[in-house]
């Protein structure tokens, strides 16, 4: 792996990887004995071989997930239906909950 500079952070990211995130600290909470840590991402470098009509071809990303300690190939990408998401979205929150 080549080291390569970034360009908001100090940290190296990888030149092989398609895509690079760089992330600067916002936050580390305690979760018992666990840790939650909130980053702000502040630079993406995606690779121009990953574009196709304008948007990052999944195909050619061919991405990896992990779950529960494991990992697997992204086989099936899911769509929401859009309208139903605006309907879900707009709708108003009751914040005077009657108790």
């Amino acid at each position: 792996m080549t080291a390569a500079e970034s360009i908001e952070v100090s940290v190296p990211r990888i030149l092989e990887a398609p895509i690079n995130m760089e992330c600067q600290l916002h936050d580390i909470i305690q979760l018992g004995d666990d840790h939650l840590v909130i980053g702000r991402l502040v630079k993406f470098h995606i690779k121009d071989e990953l574009y196709q009509n304008g948007r990052i071809s999944m195909e050619k990303l061919a991405p990896i997930g992990r779950l529960a300690g494991n990992y697997a190939p992204v086989e099936t990408i899911l769509s929401l239906p859009n309208e139903q998401l605006d309907s879900i979205s707009k709708k108003p929150i009751d914040k005077s909950e009657k108790q």
